[in-house]
């Protein structure tokens, strides 16, 4: 099916849209070098605007000044909405939350932990075109999503590599879309034109330098976040705070571990204007995607966001994140926002 759909593009223009995360940016640089050299014409890759989720009009503009004629969408999740009316294939590994009509599913979309869409993509290309000297980059997506089962399962992959140097651009990665500047463009720029790990960390290239300071800065917020203090209702543990850096997901990981018995839900209120960036997390046996669908406001009719059985995150309108608390039994949902 892959091969169908590739050999159907020909020379046009190919956008690739990848989240924001390392596996995500990791995996859309491997997949514009793959594509580069059986032939293809993609541009860049570029990740959605920002404070915004893939359907946006501000990430569709973005994506129409590319003017592609086929659409790579790389771990951004799966739902019934499309992004452009072009021929589309999703690389993916979260839990499918509908099916747009006539796309290309390719991934794994059961369990989040078993795989990663940069292992998703290397499996799609490893037999059409020589990639090994950039499998390094599918262990920094690998290194990144710290899942243990996919990890054990690529234990040869990560053992060929210098294993504290992949978590390392890992981090580093990252802080480009948590820091304040929310710059993606400067990862993808150190990722493309890296030829291994060692370019990747190279200081003298000042922007690597700059992903080492948007890191500073992230730890900085960190800290400063972790004095929030937790609300509780039922089985949810509810942490309000405000930072100009997109840290949602960190403080839920770090909370998930103090609060094992809980759902933890983390929501930023000063990331963007008007909206709430949020992390869900838990250590419990409770669906995760499940339960958000369960407790979203009866009007919507798409996800809050994406993830998986044990983490999910999302950017929605105050108003809607305030019906979720709403509807989660939350008393004085204004005051705590």
């Amino acid at each position: 099916m892959f091969k169908k759909f590739l050999s159907g593009i020909g020379n046009k223009p190919i956008a690739i849209l990848a989240s924001s995360d390392a596996d995500g940016i990791s995996a859309g640089v491997f997949t514009y070098h793959a594509l580069t050299r059986l032939k293809y014409n993609p541009s860049i890759p570029i990740t959605p605007a920002f404070g915004c989720t893939p359907y946006d009009k501000e990430t569709i503009i973005l994506l129409k000044k590319l003017e592609p004629r086929a659409l790579f969408v790389i771990d951004l999740g799966v739902e019934k909405r499309k992004i452009l009316n072009l021929p589309t294939v999703y690389i993916d590994h979260h839990l499918k939350q509908g099916e747009p009509e006539g796309a290309l599913f390719l991934g794994d979309f059961t369990s989040c932990e078993k795989t990663t869409a940069g292992l998703i993509a290397y499996n799609l290309f490893k037999d059409l075109i020589e990639v090994d000297d950039i499998r390094w980059l599918i262990g920094v997506g690998l290194k990144s999503e710290l899942h243990a089962i996919a990890q054990e399962q690529e234990k040869e992959l990560l053992d060929s590599f210098k294993k504290t140097d992949l978590q390392e651009i890992a981090i580093l990665i990252n802080c480009a879309h948590r820091a304040s500047a929310h710059n993606t463009s400067v990862a993808i720029k150190v990722l493309l034109e890296s030829r291994n790990f060692g370019d990747a960390l190279n200081k003298e290239n000042p922007f690597v330098s700059q992903l080492y300071s948007f890191r500073e800065e992230v730890k900085t917020e960190e800290h400063k976040a972790l004095h929030a203090r937790p609300y509780f209702m039922w089985k949810v543990a509810f942490i309000p705070f405000k930072s100009r850096c997109d840290i949602s997901n960190l403080l839920a990981e770090i909370w998930k571990e103090k609060l094992s018995d809980y759902i933890i839900i983390t929501a930023n209120r000063e990331l963007v204007e008007g909206k709430v960036s949020f992390s869900v997390s838990t250590r419990t046996d409770i669906n995760l995607v499940r339960f958000m669908e369960k407790v979203k406001p009866s009007h919507l009719s798409y996800p809050l966001g994406l993830g998986n059985r044990s983490h999910y995150s999302g950017i929605v309108d105050k108003e809607i994140f305030e019906n979720l608390l709403y509807n989660l039994r939350f008393k004085n949902v204004k005051r705590l926002m």
